[in-house]
């Protein structure tokens, strides 16, 4: 079972405590500051540099190399999704 879950916007964790929150393309923290943005395929971090891309299952850093699988970010997270888990898990939990 995952740490944590994907329930409506919110990432909770296993108490339930929302630790981030999907806002349209942003990804924003528990106070609502905003840590990162959905860009197509590209996430990028709050100043608008790229951190992470996801090309079909492969998650790779901005210099291309491999950081993670989706069935990684799975593991972690429960819900419904694909570059808005793989954002969460990598501006959030990673």
């Amino acid at each position: 079972m995952a740490d944590y879950k994907l329930v409506g916007n919110d990432l909770r964790n296993k108490s339930g405590v929302t630790e981030a929150r999907l806002a349209g393309n942003d990804i924003r923290n528990a106070s609502g500051v905003t840590l990162g943005r959905i860009r197509g395929t590209d996430i990028v971090d709050k100043s608008g540099v790229t951190v992470a891309k996801v090309k079909s299952d492969t998650i790779t850093d901005a210099s291309g190399r491999t950081i993670g699988k989706m069935a990684d970010v799975r593991k972690a997270i429960d819900g419904p999704g694909g570059v808005s888990l793989a954002a969460l898990w990598v501006l959030v939990l990673r």
